[in-house]
């Protein structure tokens, strides 16, 4: 069998390649929306070096006696949950302070599995528990203020916003599934299957995001422009008056 850290070593290299085809094909995005096509290669290329750190055996961590992993997924999260977030924020058209709230949340729950690591008993019970709570924390903004404000949005820059706000959803549920199947938790899965699956969540992950802003560019054509807010007075009869559309 493979070993997981040839795994990582050449999954790490394909996504790095990979961030310099998406960065390249960003190029023929016009000029308005083009960072946002920098967005995907970024978090390719940060999670592709995350994994080469994990083949080297960076950063390794002992979750339990005869177990270690590397914490140095975590860094490379860390870019593509920022790189999501932004997205959001600008799909959404939120405010600075609802975003920081997500950024918040994101990195916490993010950090927080690295922190249960290093803990044991209550204090890795409560770094868990805060970790399961800013989970729910993200799916409330991402649901509540963050939906109500997209939703006042153009029809273009709800859809993108609803499929980012879904990919990022989804994910969280599946990485939450997946470390509780972890060997290190209830034991169903081995390191090497728990590596694969990783790697599998990673590039639905980053090719669902590179495919939906690269799929959205109508929407990312008027995402920096003022877009004005929709709202009861903005419709007749259930129809947008276009002076608010």
């Amino acid at each position: 069998m493979i070993s997981e850290l040839v795994l990582y070593r050449w999954f790490g290299l394909l996504l790095i390649v990979a961030s310099l085809a998406i960065i390249g094909a960003s190029q023929w995005l016009s000029s308005d929306i083009r960072k946002y096509g920098y967005l995907p290669g970024l978090a390719a290329a940060g999670m592709g070096i995350s994994y080469v750190l994990m083949s080297v055996e960076f950063l390794m961590i002992e979750v339990e006696p005869g177990v270690e992993t590397s914490g140095a997924r975590f860094i490379g999260y860390t870019i593509l949950w920022l790189a999501f977030a932004y997205v959001l924020k600008q799909s959404a058209g939120v405010g600075l302070r609802t975003t920081g709230a997500l950024v918040v949340a994101l990195l916490w729950a993010n950090w927080s599995t690295l922190g249960g690591w290093l803990t044991d008993g209550l204090s890795q019970l409560v770094i868990m528990a805060l970790m399961v709570a800013m989970i729910g924390v993200m799916v409330y903004l991402l649901t509540k203020p963050f939906r109500r404000r997209a939703g006042q949005r153009t029809d273009e820059r709800q859809l993108l916003y609803v499929k980012i706000m879904y990919l990022t959803i989804l994910t969280w549920v599946a990485m939450l599934l997946s470390g509780v199947l972890a060997e290190y938790n209830l034991e169903v899965t081995d390191t090497f299957v728990g590596s694969s699956i990783a790697i599998y969540a990673d590039v639905v992950l980053i090719l669902g995001f590179t495919v939906i802003l690269f799929g959205g560019r109508e929407a990312l054509s008027h995402i920096d422009e003022a877009d004005p807010v929709r709202t009861e007075e903005n419709r007749v009869d259930g129809v947008r008056d276009p002076a608010g559309s």
